[in-house]
């Protein structure tokens, strides 16, 4: 019966890989084996979004909260219109009895 290694990683060399990772251009098994990890765990640190440097100390802007707030508006907009126009689909593809009766 084989035993099965874990290994830890501090948080620091996760976020140290996930920037090289962004910054080299490489794939997940290719920057894993050089650095000796799996490429499955880079993935998960990479898509998990908490060691992303950069991201860690940014602050929103006024500016950017105001354009996430007109397109959340713009969002909500056309999502009620997709759902009219579900509706209408629905209508115009289920024809009623006395429609079949008339042609």
């Amino acid at each position: 019966m084989t035993k099965r290694i874990t290994r830890s990683y501090d948080d620091e060399f996760k976020s140290n890989a996930v920037s090289l990772y962004l910054s080299s251009g490489k794939s997940y098994f290719q920057l894993g084996s050089e650095l000796g990890i799996s490429a499955s765990s880079l993935a998960g640190w990479v898509n998990s979004g908490r060691y992303h440097k950069d991201r860690l100390n940014r602050k929103v802007t006024e500016s950017e909260l105001l354009e996430l707030k007109k397109l959340r508006k713009e969002l909500k907009h056309v999502r009620t219109e997709r759902g009219i126009l579900k509706k209408a689909v629905a209508i115009f593809t289920n024809p009623t009895k006395e429609k079949d009766l008339n042609l």
